[in-house]
């Protein structure tokens, strides 16, 4: 059978790597990048690659075929759990309770209850605030297309 982009199979996990999957379906072989696994933005690359084990059969989309290799994502298969669609992104001034997923020289990346990831920078944080604090946020802006959450603190 010869893969085209989207459609969906059902691969067979060969390989777990640090950047992703190493994938089989009927002989061709293909690859799952960390980003194709899961709409959950939360997740470290660590516990990604512990969602599946060598021998897992996983359900796909193909999202690209290269020279007799495919590229592949788990994650289309549920377009539903999307977080950055209109359905399931936060609004404009919407208040949310979130946690800190990381803290770097410039601000917080806080995981959502949707899924996603957003940034609160320092300046706009009434304080300081350690990884895995949950926190009280503001949407400030967002922008749907090129997946970006700005937050303030509440």
């Amino acid at each position: 059978m010869e893969l085209t982009i989207g459609t969906k199979i059902e691969a067979i996990v060969t390989e777990i790597l640090t950047y992703g999957f190493k994938l089989d379906y009927q002989g061709i072989g293909g690859t799952c990048n960390l980003l194709e696994i899961t709409w959950d933005e939360s997740l470290n690359s660590e516990k990604l690659l512990n969602l599946y084990q060598v021998g897992d059969t996983v359900t796909v989309i193909v999202n690209g075929v290269n020279q007799g290799h495919f590229y592949a994502s788990i994650k289309a298969v549920t377009p539903k759990d999307n977080p950055w669609t209109t359905e399931n992104a936060p609004q404009l001034n919407d208040v949310l309770e979130g946690w800190v997923l990381t803290v770097t020289e410039y601000g917080y990346f806080i995981g959502l209850p949707n899924k996603a990831r957003a940034l609160l920078l320092h300046e706009d944080s009434h304080s300081t605030l350690d990884q895995g604090t949950k926190t009280t946020v503001v949407v400030k802006s967002i922008d749907l297309t090129r997946h970006r959450i700005f937050l303030k603190s509440r």
